[in-house]
């Protein structure tokens, strides 16, 4: 594998588009493209100087729709081998993704020694009425929550502190 594979054809999110623009929200991973390999538990990558993959993902809140998510620490990249590599998405399933925005002054400073993304596996179409907005007012109280449950999750931060 090369740098090829993930040059850009869309804007790179924290480059291109800022992060704020997905904040608190969930996007629906149309392709992961690993540069580098988990075997044994540990991570392996060919050049510590470039990404360990990519993401491209879709988002309502991104001016084209789509963009890549270079994938910069080791934790994020071994869940998402895990989801794609060995758990492996079904037919009937998709992936979604959210990242973790450190807001305190510790966790700023910090932040690049900490996974940020949180991972999902939902029935195949839920990204769509996820981001419907007369679904999301017309859902409510047990449908809502039983609707909301992933299938699988990975979530790396689960209770870090520095997140709020």
């Amino acid at each position: 594998m090369n740098e090829e594979n993930i040059s850009p054809s869309e804007p790179v999110l924290g480059k291109d588009i800022p992060w704020d623009t997905i904040k608190g929200e969930l996007c629906r991973v149309i392709e992961f493209v690993p540069l580098g390999s988990v075997k044994d538990g540990k991570v392996w990558t060919p050049n510590v100087a470039m990404p360990y993959g990519s993401l491209t993902i879709e988002c309502k809140e991104l001016p084209n729709q789509k963009a890549k998510w270079l994938i910069t620490h080791r934790i994020d990249f071994m869940h998402l081998w895990e989801v794609f590599k060995e758990r492996k998405v079904k037919e009937d399933e998709e992936v979604l993704v959210g990242y973790y925005r450190y807001r305190t002054t510790l966790g700023k400073l910090f932040s690049s020694f900490f996974p940020k993304i949180y991972i999902m596996i939902y029935p195949k179409g839920s990204f769509e009425k996820f981001t419907d907005q007369n679904w999301q007012r017309e859902t409510k109280g047990e449908a809502w929550a039983r609707e909301m449950t992933p299938i699988a999750k990975w979530d790396p931060s689960p209770n870090n502190r520095f997140l709020y």
